[in-house]
């Protein structure tokens, strides 16, 4: 049976007030919305947004900030680190909502990237500055909440190797320069529980610790950004 559009709405916000609610005070940010927009800028298709359209988004951080006043509220998203139409949807929501009063408190920026051959795929730190740039001019936080930079393996080059300690250190770099630009999260410790082979076969060793828990010069780029 389908769900009407009013009912479905309840839903959502009695979903959001009892978990929101249940952990309020205890949880200092909340991801409100992940991953809303498609590669070309769209709403994704979803039971929320084929029902309740792009409505949907506002409702929840609304909920979200009535369920809990205090903690922050994100929109979490991939691919927003590259310009773009996707980029462009997510500036375009959150400019409505500052402008219009929706409670959002940041961005979340999950940073997952994949080097290529020729050594491409993160894009560059002044790149990467004038993005965080861009939404904090916005008077929004900035959070890289999942970042990792996979390589293909075995048989990564010397060049894919040295171009993926080079993203890790523009990434950061980027952030540091921005003051908006306030958590760094990397998505796992070491390589041996990486998320990436099992949805990227072919690719892995994306963090910062092997397997064996060593040290790679992904970390040492890190410490040295920071």
């Amino acid at each position: 049976m389908e769900l009407r559009a009013d009912t479905l709405a309840q839903i959502l916000k009695d979903h959001i007030a009892a978990v929101v609610g249940h952990y309020k005070g205890s949880i200092s940010a909340w991801d409100v919305v992940n991953e809303a927009f498609t590669g070309s800028g769209a709403i994704a298709p979803s039971v929320w947004s084929n029902t309740l359209g792009k409505s949907y988004i506002e409702t929840a951080f609304r909920a979200a900030r009535l369920a809990d006043p205090a903690a922050l509220l994100f929109y979490n998203d991939y691919g927003l680190e590259f310009s773009g139409a996707k980029q462009d949807s997510a500036f375009s929501l959150i400019n409505d909502f500052k402008a219009r009063g929706v409670p959002i408190d940041g961005i979340g920026f999950q940073a997952h990237f994949q080097i290529n051959a020729d050594g491409s795929g993160v894009p560059s730190r002044s790149s990467l500055q004038a993005t965080f740039a861009r939404f904090a001019s916005l008077g929004i936080k900035i959070h890289l909440t999942e970042l990792d930079v996979r390589i293909r393996t075995p048989g990564a080059t010397a060049v894919e190797l040295a171009a993926q300690t080079q993203g890790y250190s523009d990434v950061v770099a980027a952030c540091v320069t921005v003051p908006a630009c306030e958590a760094i999260v990397v998505w796992g410790v070491t390589d041996s529980e990486s998320w990436i082979p099992g949805a990227f076969p072919g690719y892995g060793s994306a963090l910062l610790f092997d397997g064996s828990l060593a040290k790679k010069a992904t970390y040492t780029a890190v410490k040295s950004a920071l």
